[in-house]
């Protein structure tokens, strides 16, 4: 009887770890995420004349 709690037990053992490893991958996958929508598309933006700002500018001149 105890072998088989110690053989379910470390089944347990074995899928949390399987869990945790999981999670960890999800959560760096999240943080290149938010990397990549906060700061590279913004630059990529600004380097290709996309920038939000200069756009008002400009819209507001023709405006005038």
């Amino acid at each position: 009887m105890r072998a088989f709690e110690d053989n379910e037990l470390s089944e347990m053992v074995k899928i949390s770890h399987v869990i945790i490893r999981a999670n960890k991958f999800i959560m760096t996958n999240a943080i290149i995420d938010i990397a990549l929508t906060t700061l590279i598309v913004p630059l990529i933006q600004f380097l290709n004349g996309e920038d939000k700002v200069s756009e008002f500018k400009r819209k507001e001149k023709i405006s005038e």
